[in-house]
């Protein structure tokens, strides 16, 4: 995860490769940040796991610099101070602390060693792992080597074995994979090693009777459990998912012998993913398996046992940009609890402590300068302090009565009206493109209070049955079984996605300029022009439903319930102040979704000034379906802003590329996000590219366009701008290039390009109103003597193909690294 940019450029490093030292100037252990309220632990750099030290203090293990690391490791008191800080490297070396494990007279740490490299080049041998023992002051008393670095998740390779030592999971083999368990005594020794198929481990965990557990992947798209005797024996052997990616990041053990899971799941589609996790009976059977949605994409990156279960750590990210770390707690029952923190930490690995206080370490990537020769990243580890989140029960109130030869939709709980003491199992039946010929098991559950609830949301689409034994499939109407058959197939029920999308309006007028996409037609509504009510027809399968709407800004936060009942109140179809509800800490507005009429109306008037985001989806299916998304842009004061050609004609030859500068003007405020787009329609072809200007420090932008003999669009914009000049200033490139099609030369000729600033939001927030849009002339001459005719190239540019393409950059390219804070050396 980290090992990406922990390898390039060389800073100063120790001379003595194995040689370690406490610093007794460290000064405080921690400083306080008020910014986001975390604290730095100086010295440090990245902090990648962490374990827990017998005096009830921590360990943490990292690597001090981004590129040419030295391997870190502190030992912390239980308050927090600093105890000592150990580093160790070489001047051309790379060393990454992975996973440390810590018992009562020594330390393992498991690091990855590499050459250095420098800011032209990269190292070409491979990493290497290698396993060290410390005694309890830091000292090395014994290195082993390990073979090549494998690329599982830091922190998740290695647990304390009963008998001494530590065993460690690692990944071997080809691209399916296998499983090496391997045990290192304490003297240094390979007691055994064993190899096991089905998968790449990501996690491994070691249960009270001495059996091992190991989470982790299948062919890269489902979850993979493996549960391991201590003679070596395999007990458990089971994959999870399929069609839906799973990924494991924790794994425990229950009280009857299974398995708790968590990690994350894309259930949703669209490659995004939420929080997941699951119960494996001892048999390998499915007893339950749930997501735990949230507003941002979020992926794992550590987690760690609790008394009562799996506390796993994910970072998030939202379509506007804005950024969380989230905790998430859940039980062998399923009971979750979660909370969530502004601000992503890369590597962020829990301590719980006793009292049920979380430590939450990470590291925190600051960057300045928007030139490369001002540009400069800095590693900082991290502390922070919340409670552990309590589980609470989730209700699963069924929404309709599963029903033989009947739809359902992935995401609606499905109710069973049972016998007491009765298991019943939901086997998904083989069809046209599934890869088995048989019926599969896909759950096994046994009725609470007279009846059984079929969770759908990470299930994938198809046609099921039920049935209490082998051979007996139930007949079911409404929830209630009204006979038993013998033939499956006569008694499945059909499940479905349901697909969310926003579509124009019919005979709406597209506003003038640049195409601004699905979804609202006027993405830009100024109040003050008297606009102000504006609508989107939402494309939904299956018959009418209830949609829950919801908005956020561009800094995360979301309008009063009020405020939304407002906006929705343009809608006959809203459900008013009844209609309103809060999730997660954020209000939805519900709006009835008929056939005949699926139509959203908005009222931007009622907003308060700001970047939206909307999001609807179907409140039966919120679990399971990816929401309609559209951008919504509300401006209720007048503030112009312009984009300026430095020329307003571009001339280029043909199969060659000219360009022009372009100054934003009017921004008396700043920016924290913007969008520039351009078009063309007509010969001669050319293809467009804009990209923003590095006067601009943002933190990630995106472009992308498409081009034809007929058509040219392209874009960029960036949402995490995180400062930038006021007033004009250069805002970006536009750069067009003649191309060629199939064997014709472009033409000679002229045309016009339009441009405009699709939106502009100023530091508070506050998007500004957009001028006119600007018309520039493009003129293609005969092909110059620079031209080469054969590749498509000029000396003043390469050409590319036709077709479309989109990407993303992000503010990187450095020529000075370091870490902040002290340390020994």
């Amino acid at each position: 995860m980290l090992l990406a940019p922990l390898t390039g450029l060389p800073v100063g490093a120790t001379p003595n490769a194995d040689a370690s030292a406490s610093d007794a100037s460290l000064g405080p252990s921690v400083t306080t940040n008020t910014s986001n309220h975390t604290e730095t632990v100086p010295g440090t750099g990245a902090i990648l796991d962490v374990a827990p030290a017998p005096d009830g203090g921590t360990y943490l293990v990292g690597a001090s610099l981004p590129e040419a690391a030295n391997l870190t490791v502190t030992r912390l008191a239980p308050n927090g101070s600093v105890v000592w800080q150990q580093r160790y490297g070489g001047p051309n070396e790379s060393r990454v602390g992975r996973t440390v494990v810590a018992g009562q007279e020594a330390l393992y740490v498991l690091e990855t060693v590499g050459p250095a490299s420098g800011p032209t080049s990269r190292p070409s041998e491979r990493p290497t792992a290698r396993l060290l023992r410390l005694d309890t002051e830091g000292s090395v008393t014994w290195q082993r080597s390990l073979g090549n670095a494998t690329y599982t998740p830091a922190g998740t390779e290695m647990v304390g074995s009963p008998e001494g030592g530590v065993v460690l999971a690692r990944p071997v083999g080809d691209q399916a994979g296998n499983t090496s368990l391997q045990r290192i005594t304490a003297e240094g020794t390979l007691a055994w090693n064993r190899t096991y198929a089905g998968g790449r481990p990501t996690t491994l965990a070691l249960a009270d009777d001495g059996d091992y557990l190991v989470g982790g992947e299948h062919d890269y798209g489902e979850g993979w459990l493996l549960g391991v005797a201590p003679n070596g024996s395999v007990e458990l052997n089971v994959t999870l998912g399929g069609y839906h990616e799973r990924r494991i990041a924790g794994v425990a053990p229950t009280d009857d012998g299974g398995v708790l899971v968590v990690g994350d799941a894309s259930v949703r589609g669209f490659g995004g993913t939420d929080p997941w996790a699951a119960r494996v009976h001892p048999d390998g059977a499915v007893q339950w398996s749930r997501t735990y949605p949230t507003e941002t994409r979020t992926r794992t990156r550590s987690a760690v046992s609790t008394a009562d279960g799996l506390l796993a750590v994910y970072s998030g990210r939202s379509d506007l940009g804005a950024s969380e770390t989230r905790l998430v707690h859940v039980t062998p029952d399923g009971a979750v609890g979660s909370t969530s923190t502004q601000g992503e930490r890369f590597g962020a690995a829990p301590r719980v402590i006793d009292d049920g206080t979380v430590r939450l370490y990470g590291t925190e990537y600051n960057r300045t300068g928007s030139t490369p020769e001002t540009f400069e990243l800095t590693l900082r580890g991290t502390v922070s302090e919340s409670s552990l989140p309590m589980p609470e029960a989730r209700a699963l109130e069924p929404h309709a009565g599963v029903a033989s030869n009947a739809t359902a939709y992935r995401g609606q709980n499905l109710r069973l009206d049972g016998s007491s003491g009765a298991t019943y199992e939901l086997l998904r039946l083989p069809g046209e493109y599934t890869e088995f010929d048989d019926p599969r098991l896909v759950r096994r559950v046994s009725p609470t209070n007279g009846s059984v609830t079929f969770e759908t949301a990470t299930l994938e689409s198809g046609r099921y049955a039920v049935r209490t034994a082998p051979n007996f499939w139930l007949e079911l109407e409404d929830g209630s079984v009204t006979g038993l058959a013998r033939d499956e197939s006569a008694v499945a029920f059909e499940l479905r996605d349901r697909h969310l999308r926003f579509d124009f309006v019919p005979g709406e007028r597209p506003r003038s300029g640049p195409s601004r996409g699905p979804g609202f037609n006027a993405s830009v509504v100024e109040t003050f022009d008297g606009e102000g009510v504006v609508e989107a027809r939402l494309d939904a399968d299956g018959e009418s439903f209830t949609a829950r709407v919801g908005l956020s800004r561009l800094n995360g936060s979301s309008p009063t319930p009020a405020a939304l009942r407002a906006a929705l109140a343009a809608d006959p179809q809203s459900g008013g102040m009844e209609g309103i509800t809060t999730v997660n800490g954020r209000p939805y507005g519900t709006v009835e979704m008929s056939e005949d009429d699926r139509n959203l109306t908005l009222d931007a008037g009622a907003l308060p000034a700001g970047l939206y985001e909307v999001t609807v989806t179907d409140t039966e299916t919120a679990d399971a379906t990816e929401p309609a998304n559209a951008r919504l842009v509300v401006v209720h004061d007048q503030r112009d802003v312009d984009v300026d050609p430095a020329t307003e004609t571009v001339t280029l030859p043909a199969e060659g590329e000219g360009s022009t500068n372009l100054t934003l003007t009017g921004a008396d405020a700043g920016l924290s996000a913007f969008r520039v787009e351009a078009n063309r329609t007509g010969a001669p072809s050319v293809s467009l590219n804009l990209d923003l200007s590095r006067s601009l420090d943002y933190r990630s932008a995106s472009g992308g366009g498409g081009m034809s003999t007929d058509r040219s669009t392209a874009h960029a914009q960036s949402l995490e701008i995180v400062s930038s000049p006021n007033g004009s200033f250069a805002i970006a490139t536009l750069r067009v290039e003649a191309q060629r099609f199939g064997d014709a030369t472009p033409a000679p000729g002229n045309n016009t390009i339009m441009l405009r600033p699709a939106f502009a939001v100023d530091r508070n927030g506050v998007p500004y109103s957009v001028g006119d849009p600007v018309t520039i002339t493009y003129e293609v001459t005969e092909a110059t003597n620079g031209t080469d005719t054969t590749d498509g190239r000029t000396e003043s540019g390469a050409g590319s193909g036709s077709g479309s393409a989109s990407g993303s950059a992000s503010a990187s390219g450095s020529t000075t690294v370091r870490a902040e804070g002290s340390g020994g050396n």
